[in-house]
């Protein structure tokens, strides 16, 4: 077994033999402890999850992370049921981890629970901050049209996924649908799709209170003196908007 993996084993499981599966760790009356994966998700969290006066502490073990690969490991076991549960777990310890929130869609996927692997993709949408993460959101929301027999609207989340970040997967669902329906992959202009994705509740673009959050983070950032995790910021801002501004930030920041 991997050196790491066994790590996340044994720290998992030592919470879930606590008598409260490690609540009394994560909550108390005055503070909550949260594991972040990088310092930007504690400005999405701040934003997103005010704690009405509790103060913040930070775990000094990656018990989210250790969550999700343990979760991982349950997955390759072909257990998604209790996959999820450690998915669910990781997102108590960083409601924002997008890893988490993915990998909890991927188990509800794997029982075939449609809707809320929907409900779980359109949770995630607020935390795809790049390029590649967009398509990832678009990817899912496609397989669940195909499963629901809506190939147009299928089709249109495929499109747009590739025109966010080209991928053989989508290009193979793509084709999956040409074989099934007889047809060709119509064109579709960026109004098309939105029209289609609006109308089935599907997002048309980023997050953009996200990335405002993510910029401010950047900044802060740079008034703390740590630039390379401010450079983090704005390489996520830069690689979904493309502004050259941003992307020379980013360089001067690197040095």
């Amino acid at each position: 077994m991997d050196e790491t993996l066994e790590t996340a084993g044994k720290i998992v499981e030592t919470l879930e033999n606590m008598e409260d599966g490690g609540e009394s760790l994560r909550v108390s009356e005055t503070a909550i402890t949260v594991s972040f994966d990088h310092v930007m998700e504690y400005y999405l969290y701040r934003w997103y999850f005010p704690e009405n006066g509790r103060r913040i502490r930070f775990a000094q073990v990656p018990y989210s992370s250790y969550y999700v690969q343990a979760g991982s490991a349950k997955l390759k076991e072909g257990k998604p049921h209790a996959a999820y549960r450690y998915f669910r777990k990781a997102e108590l310890w960083n409601p924002v981890s997008l890893t988490a929130k993915l990998a909890a869609a991927e188990a509800l996927k794997q029982e075939g629970k449609l809707r809320p692997y929907l409900d779980k993709t359109q949770e995630a949408h607020r935390y795809c901050l790049t390029r590649a993460e967009t398509a990832r959101y678009y990817r899912n929301a496609g397989f669940y049209f195909v499963e629901k027999y809506k190939p147009d609207v299928a089709r249109a989340c495929y499109i747009r996924a590739n025109n966010y970040f080209h991928s053989q997967n989508a290009d193979g669902e793509l084709k999956y649908l040409e074989t099934a329906l007889g047809d060709t992959t119509p064109p579709m202009t960026d109004a098309e799709i939105d029209r289609l994705l609006l109308a089935n509740d599907i997002f048309t673009r980023p997050d953009e209170m996200s990335m405002e959050v993510v910029c401010h983070a950047g900044y802060d950032l740079i008034r703390a003196g740590q630039l390379q995790e401010a450079a983090d910021c704005f390489e996520v801002a830069s690689d979904i908007s493309r502004d050259a501004e941003l992307t020379e930030l980013v360089r001067k920041l690197r040095g």
